[in-house]
């Protein structure tokens, strides 16, 4: 989780929103993402990418690993299997919406030459992301019983296969069978009587829970834990 608050934090993320009126640029904009001139090999670009793939990097040693301490409790195993495998496809998920069609490393590299991996389709990186979504819904834990939105819960899960299908769905995949399945997972989520998510009535009561370090787990789903919630141990750092 810890490599969220690196995505999140990294200088490619805050320019979203420069083409409208969220926010500007204080920087050298010459040659720059928000003037819409930077090359591909442009630091912003560069370190979106490598900190993506760190985290895949992350995901599948762990993966690799996990079934080889016979100590776990295997219930835990699962849980930490689901969580690991819905991070990976979040972390994919934000690399096809970048770049479109990348290479897909399911495997911790033994060697350097096992980066050298082959750019896979677009339908390729997304049913890879489906397929981890999948499996881990069974596995990760409700929202009610995590009562936080900084882990991978049923409700995170399936509102990020809505997300995926949706994605699907349009540009450049153009797929509408997917339609289906984003009303069949949003509705999962819309209709979970334990959880009973619901969009906080006011609007600023989101922020004043934010400022006083409370959840609220049927507004937030799902968030990546930066400073804060000092006292129930979930920050991440800054």
């Amino acid at each position: 989780y810890g490599m969220l608050r690196n995505i999140y934090n990294n200088t490619r993320f805050k320019f979203y929103g420069l083409c409208a009126d969220e926010g500007y640029a204080t920087e050298n904009t010459a040659v720059a993402p928000m003037a819409f001139n930077a090359p591909a090999s442009h630091n912003n670009f560069n370190d979106e990418w490598n900190i993506l793939y760190r985290a895949v990097y992350r995901a599948n040693a762990l993966l690799e690993n996990l079934d080889r301490n016979p100590a776990l409790n295997p219930a835990r195993v699962s849980q930490i299997k689901g969580e690991a495998l819905f991070l990976r496809g979040y972390f994919y998920l934000l690399l096809v919406q970048h770049w479109g069609g990348v290479p897909l490393i399911l495997e911790p590299a033994s060697s350097p030459f096992d980066i050298l991996v082959p750019r896979s389709s677009v339908q390729e990186v997304y049913q890879q992301i489906i397929s981890d979504l999948e499996t881990a819904e069974p596995l990760v834990p409700s929202i009610t019983s995590l009562g936080f939105g900084g882990r991978a819960s049923k409700s995170a899960v399936r509102g990020m296969l809505a997300r995926v299908n949706l994605h699907m769905a349009g540009y450049p995949l153009n797929d509408k069978s997917r339609l289906a399945e984003v009303s069949k997972w949003a509705k999962m989520v819309m209709d979970d009587p334990e959880a009973q998510h619901a969009l906080n009535p006011s609007y600023s009561q989101v922020f004043i829970n934010y400022a006083q370090d409370k959840y609220d787990i049927k507004e937030s789903i799902f968030e990546v834990e930066f400073y804060g919630q000092v006292g129930v141990g979930n920050m991440q750092g800054y």
